[in-house]
């Protein structure tokens, strides 16, 4: 199973102010209320609770999208759990920054644990050694 390389929460702290514009922008260009999809604007009147009516501005589903688009701004081929997604979408840009930044941030190490793979560039080839393998008996 392939490493999650996750920030520290420093580093992650350093980056919220681009993160969080990241996402404000990703959810003005890329998300549009069901209303609005399918109704070209809002409804005339409220069909009910809990019915298909009730759809979040921002789907879940679509947030992973999102998370790729972080995972770039991070950087050092970093992999944001999905798990941190709030099931059933958020109601908007607010909400979605919010209660996701959060809890990416949650799950970052409060710092790197030596022997654990980090955010950081792996050194140059040339500032490793390699060793040869010793010879079996």
């Amino acid at each position: 199973m392939r490493a999650r390389l996750l920030p520290t929460k420093a580093q992650f702290d350093a980056l919220m102010p681009r993160l969080e514009a990241h996402a404000r922008d990703w959810a003005e260009r890329d998300c549009m209320s069901f209303d609005a999809a399918v109704l070209a604007g809002p409804p005339k009147e409220n069909p009910g609770d809990g019915s298909i009516w009730d759809m979040p501005a921002i789907d879940s589903k679509r947030v992973v999208s999102l998370l790729a688009e972080l995972e770039q701004i991070i950087g050092g081929g970093c992999r944001l759990p999905v798990s941190a997604i709030k099931s059933g979408g958020y109601g908007g840009a607010d909400d979605l920054v919010s209660k996701l930044l959060p809890k990416l941030r949650e799950k970052c190490p409060d710092a790197l644990t030596p022997g654990v793979a980090s955010t950081s560039p792996p050194p140059s080839p040339a500032a490793t050694k390699s060793v040869p393998p010793q010879a079996l008996p």
